[in-house]
């Protein structure tokens, strides 16, 4: 498997109407299993992309520079589809019980990854910062400001930033909340640089094992 970073073991259109119910209920569906194993794709292509596992829809359309959280499939050996107009492209992934992984999907569409994704806040870290270079150059220190003001390094880390309301460098609004842990891409293409974030939990509690998510 390939890593986006060599130092790591490396949201999008609504569905409405039934569409929406269909695709809670399977995810539902998924977290009642017992111990998932959670998939996030991000798209750097120029297009929307649709994400699948076997027969369902994982997450609404992502669009172009965009993200799905990351979403339960299952564990062990699994194979996810995304699908790209009438193409599909098969990735295949390792999922281990609770534990995150990320498929960044390139402008060329080839797939980069991210293993062992950390789902929840830590007291050391709540923000993994990524870095991604799409064809343009990244900046090398980063500024954020408004609920949390704080300058950074452009480098693959796990910071921690306060809950609220910040904005990216480009003005784009950021929210952090309590608890979850999220990623934050930092893509460079030749255009411009995006500031993309992730969530890697959802913000309702966590469920026990044996329990419901619905």
């Amino acid at each position: 498997m390939k890593y986006l970073i060599p130092s790591l073991s490396l949201v999008g259109l609504l569905l409405v109407g039934c569409g929406d119910q269909k695709a809670d209920k399977a995810v539902n569906h998924v977290l009642a299993q017992k111990n998932p194993g959670f998939v996030r794709v991000v798209n750097l292509t120029a297009g929307p992309v649709e994400y699948w596992y076997k027969n369902r829809h994982v997450s609404p359309t992502i669009p172009s520079m965009d993200t799905s959280d990351l979403l339960p499939v299952g564990t062990g050996d699994q194979t996810v589809r995304i699908e790209i107009g009438t193409k599909k492209i098969e990735v295949k992934v390792k999922l281990s019980t609770g534990i995150g992984e990320t498929i960044i999907l390139m402008p060329d569409q080839t797939t980069k990854f991210i293993d062992n994704e950390q789902r929840y806040a830590t007291a050391d870290s709540n923000v993994r910062i990524v870095p991604v270079d799409a064809g343009g150059k990244l900046p090398g220190t980063v500024a954020f400001t408004g609920a949390d003001t704080k300058s950074m390094p452009v480098k693959d880390s796990l910071i921690t930033l306060n809950q609220g309301m910040i904005n990216a460098p480009d003005g784009s609004p950021l929210e952090i909340k309590d608890r979850i842990a999220y990623n934050l891409f930092i893509v460079a293409t030749p255009k411009k640089v995006y500031y993309i974030l992730s969530k890697n939990a959802s913000d309702k509690k966590p469920v026990s094992q044996g329990q419901s998510a619905a």
